[in-house]
This record gives structure tokens, sequence and C-alpha cells, in this order.
């Protein structure tokens, strides 16, 4: 048994899983081989070997075809062929091609994102003339794209990190200059971000610290901050000093804690 999520329980009997109500009654058959709990009205599931998505009614409202799937989030859920990732929309449909490590939504239509390396000067041209792969066999066409995670572990350089946020029509917000995003707030039609960016000047501070990022793509400091600590909503300072603690709220403004 499960912590209860949407008002059920996803439980697992005789090998199978299933879902009860708080009244010990059996809503959704334990007729699964996988089943993740409840989220935004819908459960990651599986009769076969690849997984989809369940309604209430245990009926799968988006069908089977993913080798892993994420909760669903802001409306959205991250969704995966093998090392590959995209994200689907309620209804099943993919945004995106499957090209990326990591993405996830965070908020008001926008996702952050990790890719190869190799993509960074070219993502933005290359995503919109990819047709979205609807199943594995249909994954090849990125083969020339996509770094695989096997020959990452078998490599002896480490790949330089690529991130980045976009939005759901796959257009990149704040460019294609970013080694790490964190995303800090999802507040009304506010976003705010942490970011930092890769230079080839290795005594640029946007190697090392972050600057914040709204939305759109503005940035809103200069790359000042050696810490982020975003459950707490804290960034963190480096100083002559010392460490100088500033809580951030969701338009960027900077608190000093004392």
């Amino acid at each position: 048994m499960f912590a209860p999520t949407e008002s059920l329980f996803l439980t697992k009997l005789n090998g199978k899983y299933g879902f009860i109500n708080k009244k010990n009654h059996v809503v959704i058959d334990h007729k699964f081989t996988y089943a993740a709990p409840f989220s935004e009205g819908l459960a990651a599931a599986s009769k076969s070997n690849l997984i989809g998505f369940i309604d209430r009614k245990g009926d799968f409202e988006i069908k089977e075809r993913f080798t892993s799937a994420d909760d669903f989030e802001y409306g959205y859920a991250q969704v995966f062929f093998h090392n590959q990732t995209s994200v689907v929309d309620s209804k099943g449909m993919i945004l995106l091609p499957a090209i990326f490590k990591s993405i996830h939504s965070v908020g008001n239509g926008q996702f952050v994102f990790e890719a190869s390396s190799n993509l960074r000067s070219t993502l933005a041209s290359t995503l919109p003339k990819l047709t979205i792969a609807q199943n594995i066999e249909e994954l090849s066409q990125y083969d020339s794209l996509v770094t695989t995670m096997d020959s990452e572990i078998d490599s002896e350089v480490i790949e330089e990190k690529f991130m980045g946020v976009m939005n759901s029509i796959g257009q990149l917000i704040g460019g294609n200059e970013f080694q790490q995003v964190i995303a800090l707030y999802s507040d009304g039609t506010n976003q705010l971000y942490a970011v930092q960016r890769k230079s080839d000047n290795e005594s640029e501070n946007s190697n090392y610290n972050f600057a914040l990022m709204d939305g759109n793509g503005k940035i809103l400091t200069e790359y000042r901050f050696f810490e982020i600590k975003p459950d707490e909503k804290i960034v963190v300072e480096e100083t002559e000093n010392g460490f100088v603690n500033y809580h951030v709220d969701s338009s960027g403004k900077l608190s000093k804690i004392n």
C-alpha cells in the first residue's frame, strides 16, 4: 500500500496493482503489472511492457507506448522512450520530439530541459523541423542528434551540461547559453528561475554563479549568487565578509536575511 493521492490508495495484491478508497473498497481492480499514484486525475500504469496513463475508472486515457513516465504536474508529464524524453499533455499529445535527457513542466506552459551539448547551437533551428516520434520504433530519426547514455558512460570526457527553458511550441526562453537552470517560482503568470551561463572566458562569474531570470527570458540581476536553495526560496551571495543570504520573491525582489 502506498500513501493516498487524490483520495485513492495504490495497492498491490497477488502481484498486481490496483486502487482502493479510504473505506477499503476496490475502486480500480488489481489488473496492472505496474502503476503509480494518481496526479492531476491520471496515473501511470501498464498491463504490458510499456506504460500509459489511466483515469479514475481504470481505463487508459493515454495508451501504453512509453518505457517510463513521471507524474503529471502543471498539466504535463515527462515521458520516456528509453533514455530520451519528451512531455505529454492530459490528452496524450506529445508536445516535442524526444531528444532531451530530461524535460519537465514548471508552470505557465514553460519547461526546464537538459539536452546533449552538441545541440546547444542548433536546437532552436533543428527542433521545428523534426517529426514527433509517437513510439519507440520512430526514434531512429534522432540518432544523429542525441548523445546516448551508453556513450556518455564510456567516454573519458565529461560532457558539458546544456540546460534551458522552453515553451510548449519549442521556443527557447532566455537563449541557449545556460549550463544550469533552477525553477524557483510559478506564481500566477509569473515565472522565476536561477540560471548559470556558460562562457568561454574561464574567469566569468556566470561560469560559477547564478543570476535571476524572469519568464520572458530577462536577466534581472548580475551573476552573483554562489548557491541556490529552491525549496526555501533563498539565494546565497559570497562577499569579502562571508556569505550573505537573501530571500527572493516571485518578482525577483531580494530581502536580506540577518
